[in-house]
């Protein structure tokens, strides 16, 4: 065992435990994990060439080596992240963490979160597997690595340095802009950014390092590797990647590897080493352990008896105790267990198929150790899994879709009804797919995430595809609003918007002012045993001032437009009396999914019990 690169896992696995409790503090501790790419590299490099050396070297066994290493680990502790998951996330969360799973089984949780994502973003702190990307990057990587070398190994033998050399520097270039555009890599991690810090072409260089620095004569080492990481230097100035701190973290890295310090184990890096032998337990646990945690207090709220706060010595020493205790169980009887036992691939098999059954059959146990979760099964529609937008074919989600032409369609009726809002908007339309609407209307789904359909906003411009769309709809009917419609009651492009989407013949139902909560309503619940709403005088004070007010600023340009083809639908007594304001039906079932979407029962209430029905089917 060489204990220096023991000492640099320990450390670097400390650096990305202490950057998820805190970001701010921590800010460069997420290197740790470009120092494990290092360090993977190396060894890598040296267990293939050591075998293919000897003669021995066999694909089969190699595999096998890494599903018994990398495997088992991350099992159990798949089991444990969703034990925590049930009690901390929300029912769209818990759905979106089992997605994740399936990706990283399958080794491409790097693609999953660079599409859904942003790693340094406020939201990836409580996301319970973020850091399972590391492991596909490196699972990918060994995939083709092995056979990348036993070719030119079997071809060039003594060309193995210089084939390493030419495919690290090929990675480093697709850190360039240009090559990712050119490449149309979008399709894959959405974005730029997402796409040098999630994909394995930007990465693969740092763990080719490691594989150079394996290879580099011991005489010659120091001098080599300061000029590939030199020329790296040079390539990131034009290609305009600031990293100067990054290549300056990895020479200091590849220095202590190609060193081979010669350690003396005494009572300051005994610990260290032990730490850095356990690392891959304590980098699987580490952070459902602390995602959950501030999960549970972003749910709870302060307030709560159950919020548990960090920054006190107690909490914090307790937290970190308990990521050991759970890692060194998960090291001793789990990684080991099947690490060391010769037949241990097939209890590793049995380990798998009891794990994919679990995977199955989580739906049904999350309804019952969640009674506050109902699913909606309907044959005219289709939800997404723990929340109420509307799915269509491929289960894709109805909401943002390019055109028109491609927006989801409902109903086969001669009237035509559209949906325009952002997201409450969309989780309004599952209310309104009855037989009878079936009948009568051909209902569009053509909401846009985050964005209201008011002239000027996101793609409601001039020329563009969604603009377009909606100058052309004639004789129709537009259900319209969303969770920002407030701020825009003042605001001349609202009437101009109107304006322009009645001149075809068209009327406009314009959605009310829908209380909204400061918390996620059912998980306040969960974590509380109460209702948020429940005895909060100053909370249904708000809601009915602000309620007021909208109505107020509807009023005064309701006479400037042509009111005889626009309808305001008053929603606000669904859930406010004169007493107080409360987001669930007489049997307890909420009417929100969190603190603005609805629950299909909430749509339901809205379409039932709002002018929606008098309107549409002249009841």
């Amino acid at each position: 065992m060489r204990y220096d690169i023991q000492i640099l896992r320990g450390l670097s696995v400390i650096a990305i435990i202490l950057y998820h409790f805190d970001k701010v503090r921590f800010y460069n501790g997420y290197l740790g994990v470009d120092v494990f790419f290092i360090i993977s590299g190396f060894l890598i490099t040296k267990q293939i060439l050591s075998d293919l050396n000897k003669r021995k070297f066999s694909l089969k066994n190699f595999y096998k080596r890494r599903v018994k290493r990398i495997l088992p680990g991350y099992l159990s502790a798949m089991f444990l992240t969703i034990f925590i998951a049930v009690y901390n996330l929300t029912s769209e969360q818990f759905f979106e963490l089992l997605r994740g799973i399936k990706y990283s089984l399958l080794f491409l949780s790097n693609i999953y979160f660079s599409q859904t994502i942003n790693y340094f973003s406020p939201e990836s702190e409580r996301d319970l597997i973020i850091n399972l990307w590391s492991l596909s990057i490196e699972e990918q990587f060994y995939i083709i690595y092995p056979l990348f070398l036993i070719t030119v190994y079997k071809y060039a033998k003594k060309y193995v340095f210089h084939s390493i050399i030419i495919a690290l520097f090929f990675s480093f270039l697709f850190n360039s802009e240009n090559i990712y555009e050119a490449l149309n890599f979008q399709k894959l991690f959405f974005n730029f950014e997402n796409y040098i810090f999630y994909s394995p072409f930007t990465r693969a260089w740092q763990l080719l390092l490691g594989a150079a620095i394996f290879l580099i004569p011991s005489n010659k080492r120091i001098k080599t590797i300061s000029k590939i990481l030199l020329i790296c230097l040079l390539f990131s100035l034009f290609l305009n990647i600031k990293i100067e701190f990054y290549i300056l973290l990895l020479m200091i890295v590849s220095l202590i590897i190609i060193c081979n310090f010669k350690i003396n184990l005494n009572y300051f890096n005994k610990p260290i080493i032990h730490v850095g032998t356990i690392s891959y337990s304590l980098y699987l646990i580490h952070q459902p352990v602390l995602a959950g945690i501030k999960n549970n207090n972003y749910y709870a709220t302060p307030v709560s008896y159950k919020f548990i706060n960090l920054d006190t010595p107690v909490n914090l020493i307790l937290t970190i105790l308990v990521i050991y205790f759970l890692s060194t169980i998960n090291y001793f009887f789990v990684e080991q267990k099947f690490r060391k036992e010769e037949s241990g691939i097939k209890g590793l098999l049995v380990f798998i198929l009891i794990f994919i059954i679990f995977l199955l059959s989580i739906p049904n146990i999350y309804k019952i150790t969640n009674p506050n979760y109902v699913e909606i099964t309907n044959d005219n529609f289709e939800l997404k899994r723990g929340t109420n937008y509307l799915q269509g074919r491929n289960n894709e989600l109805c909401i943002t879709r390019d055109s028109i032409e491609s927006a989801c369609v409902f109903g086969n009726g001669e009237k035509k009804l559209y949906f325009l809002g952002d997201s409450t908007v969309a989780s309004l339309i599952s209310g309104f797919l009855n037989e009878d609407m079936f009948y009568s209307y051909t209902m569009i789904d053509y909401t846009q995430a985050g964005c209201l359909p008011i002239l000027g906003l996101c793609d409601f411009k001039y020329d563009e595809q969604y603009y377009i769309d909606l100058v052309s709809i004639k004789n129709s009917i537009f259900i319209m609003g969303g969770n920002g419609t407030y701020n825009y009651l003042d605001d001349q492009r609202l009437l101009d918007t109107l304006e322009l989407l009645m001149e075809n013949n068209n009327y406009i139902y314009f959605l009310g002012y829908v209380p909204t909560s400061s918390v996620d309503e059912i998980m306040y619940f969960m974590k509380n045993n109460k209702y948020y709403s429940s005895d909060n005088i100053s909370f249904h004070k708000y809601q009915v001032s602000r309620n007021k007010d909208f109505e107020d600023k509807f009023n005064n340009f309701y006479t400037k437009v042509d009111n005889s083809k626009l309808e305001y639908i008053d929603v606000f007594e669904i859930f406010c009396d004169e007493n107080l304001c409360k987001f669930y039906d007489e049997k307890n079932v909420f009417l929100l999914t969190d603190y603005i979407h609805f629950s299909y029962t909430g749509a339901l209430s809205i379409f039932e019990s709002s002018k929606f029905v008098k309107l549409l089917l002249n009841e």
